[in-house]
C-alpha cells in the first residue's frame, strides 16, 4: 500500500484536500474509522470489516492519534521526504 509520501507525489495537494473533505462527513477536519468505513462501502459497494478499516487507518495515521488529520499528515509526509 502506498503511504502519504508516495500518494502526495502522484496527486496534487489540492486534489488530496478535495478527497479528504469528501471523506470527512462531519466536518471536524479528521477522518475517523466510521467515516472511512462509510467511504469504503460507497466505493466498493460492500461492507469492509471494522478491523480491516482500522488497519487501513493505522497505515496512514502518521501521528498515531487514531484519526487522519489532513494538515498533520501533510506535515508528517513533508518531513519524510
Amino acid at each position: 500500500m502506498m503511504g502519504p509520501k508516495e500518494t502526495a507525489h502522484l496527486v496534487g495537494v489540492r486534489e488530496l484536500k478535495i478527497a479528504f473533505c469528501e471523506l470527512d462527513r462531519n466536518g471536524d477536519r479528521e477522518i475517523s474509522s466510521t467515516e472511512l468505513k462509510d467511504a469504503l462501502l460507497a466505493l466498493l459497494g460492500e461492507q469492509v470489516p471494522l478491523p480491516e478499516v482500522e488497519e487501513i487507518l493505522r497505515d496512514v495515521d502518521l501521528n498515531g492519534d487514531g484519526h487522519v488529520d489532513f494538515d498533520s499528515e501533510r506535515r508528517s509526509a513533508a518531513l519524510i521526504r
